[in-house]
C-alpha cells in the first residue's frame, strides 16, 4: 500500500480506508460547511434581503439545470484522467489536467452563453412576477457570466479530492469553505453590494480558491513554466462524449423540477416560493461518498479489480442509507429554529417549517440513488445512471400536473420526496 502525506493509492488501499480516507476529511468539512452556510445566509438576509431567497427560489431551477450540466462535463473529465496520475508521468498528467481544465470552460462558456440568449423566455417560462422581474433578470445574467470560474475550481477540487490524502482533502476544502465566507463578507458586509454581491460571491471565492490550487500544483511538479498548451480535440471529444449520459441524467431531474417550478411559481404565493431555496448541505457527506466512489471506482474498474468495487459499493450503500436516515431527522428537527434565525414573517416560517418535513423524507431515498448512481457513471454506463432521473421526472410530473393543483403548497413539497 502506497499512502503518502500527500496522496493515497487507490489500487492498494483497501475499500473501507479509501472509503474513509475521503469521507472522513470531508465529514469534518461539512460540519464546518452547516456553520458557515448558517453564517453566509444571514449575511444574504441582512445585507441582500428576502429579495434574493425569492428571487434564487423563482430562478432555482434555471440555475440548477445549468450547474447539473456543467458538473456533468467536469465528472466525465476526472473520470477520463483519473487513472492518468497513478503513472506519475507529471508531463503527461499536466497535460491531461489542462485539457481537461479547457474542456470544462468551453463547455460552461457555451452553455452560459445559450441561456444568456434565453434569458427573457427563461423568465418568462418562470412565471417570475412583474415585482421581482428586474432583480431576477440582474441576478440571473450575472450569475450566468461569473460561474467560469466556479466550473474550473470544481474540476480542481474534484482532482485534490480524488488524489488527495485526507489531511490535504480537510485542509483543501476548508480553505475553499473559508474563501467563500470571506468573499460573501467582502461583497455583502464590506462593500454593501445587495443582490449583485450575492450573485458574483461564488465567483469571487472561485478565484480565490483558483490560486489554491495554481500554488498546491506548481508545488507537485505540475504546471511548470514554458510549458505550452494545445488542445487535444480527442480527447475533449471523448470527454464531451462521456458527460452526455451524466447530463441527460441531470437533464430528467431538471425537466421534472421545471414543470414543479413553473406550477408553484404560477400557482403559489411568493412566501412560498422564498423558502425553496433554504436547505441545509446536509447531502455534502453523500456527495463525500461520492468523491470517495469517484477516487476509487474508475483507477479500480480500469485495472480489472471487480471484487474491489464490489466490497466498496456495498459498504458505500450501507454508509448513505444510514446517513440519509439522519438527515431526515435533522430536517424534521431544526426547520422551526433555521426559519426563524433567518425570517421575522411568521407566514414563512411556517412554510419553511412544513416544506423541510417533506424535503427530510427525499434523503432517505437519495441514501440508495447516490452510490449507485456514481458506481454506474465511474464503469461507464451513464445510461443506467439515467435511470434515476427518469424516476424523479416521472415523480416530478405527477406532483406538478396533479398534487399543486389540488393540494397546493403541499404538492409542491411532495415534490423531492
Amino acid at each position: 500500500m502506497r499512502v503518502s502525506g500527500q496522496s493515497t493509492d487507490y489500487l492498494r488501499i483497501s475499500p473501507s480506508r479509501a472509503l474513509w480516507s475521503v469521507c472522513a476529511p470531508l465529514i469534518l468539512v461539512n460540519l464546518v460547511l452547516a456553520v458557515t452556510t448558517t453564517l453566509t445566509n444571514r449575511l444574504y438576509s441582512q445585507y441582500a434581503g428576502p429579495t434574493y431567497f425569492t428571487v434564487t427560489g423563482y430562478l432555482s431551477v434555471a440555475t440548477t439545470l445549468f450547474v447539473n450540466v456543467v458538473s456533468s462535463v467536469y465528472t466525465a473529465a476526472w473520470i477520463k484522467i483519473a487513472h492518468q496520475f497513478a503513472l506519475h508521468d507529471h508531463p503527461t498528467v499536466t497535460r491531461a489536467m489542462k485539457n481537461a481544465g479547457f474542456t470544462v470552460l468551453l463547455a460552461s462558456a457555451a452553455c452560459a452563453g445559450l441561456m444568456l440568449l434565453l434569458t427573457e423566455p427563461v423568465l418568462h417560462a418562470l412565471n417570475v412576477p412583474p415585482a421581482f422581474g428586474a432583480d431576477a433578470r440582474l441576478y440571473y445574467i450575472l450569475y450566468l457570466i461569473a460561474y467560469l470560474p466556479s466550473a474550473l475550481a470544481a474540476l480542481f477540487l474534484t482532482i485534490v479530492n480524488g488524489i488527495g490524502s485526507s489531511r490535504r482533502i480537510f485542509w483543501i476544502n476548508i480553505i475553499v469553505i473559508c474563501a467563500n465566507l470571506l468573499a460573501a463578507v467582502l461583497l455583502l458586509a464590506v462593500f454593501r453590494m445587495k443582490l449583485i454581491g450575492a450573485a458574483l460571491s461564488s465567483a469571487l471565492g472561485a478565484a480565490l480558491h483558483l490560486l489554491v490550487y495554481w500554488f498546491l500544483f506548481r508545488r507537485e511538479g505540475y504546471f511548470r513554466a514554458g510549458e505550452r498548451f494545445r488542445p487535444d480535440w480527442m480527447q475533449t471529444a471523448a470527454i464531451l462524449r462521456d458527460s452526455v449520459p451524466i447530463a441527460l441524467q441531470n437533464l430528467f431531474c431538471t425537466a421534472g423540477y421545471l414543470i414543479v417550478t413553473l406550477q408553484a411559481n404560477r400557482l403559489l404565493p411568493s412566501d412560498y416560493i422564498t423558502v425553496l431555496s433554504v436547505s441545509l448541505p446536509l447531502t455534502g457527506i453523500m456527495s463525500a461518498i461520492t468523491s470517495a466512489g469517484l477516487a476509487f471506482v474508475p483507477p479500480n474498474f480500469a485495472a480489472g479489480n471487480a471484487a474491489r468495487i464490489r466490497a466498496f459499493l456495498r459498504l458505500s450503500l450501507v454508509c448513505c442509507v444510514l446517513y440519509g436516515a439522519l438527515c431526515c431527522l435533522l430536517y424534521w428537527t431544526l426547520g422551526a429554529w433555521y426559519f426563524g434565525i433567518l425570517f421575522q414573517n411568521r407566514q414563512i416560517i411556517a412554510y419553511g417549517v412544513e416544506y423541510w418535513r417533506w424535503y427530510g423524507l427525499g434523503h432517505l431515498a437519495l441514501g440508495v440513488v447516490y452510490p449507485l448512481r456514481t458506481f454506474f457513471v465511474s464503469v461507464g454506463r451513464g445510461k443506467l445512471a439515467m435511470l434515476s432521473g427518469t424516476g424523479e421526472f416521472i415523480g416530478n410530473a405527477f406532483c406538478a400536473a396533479v398534487l399543486i393543483p389540488r393540494c397546493g403548497a403541499l404538492g409542491r413539497s411532495l415534490s423531492y420526496p
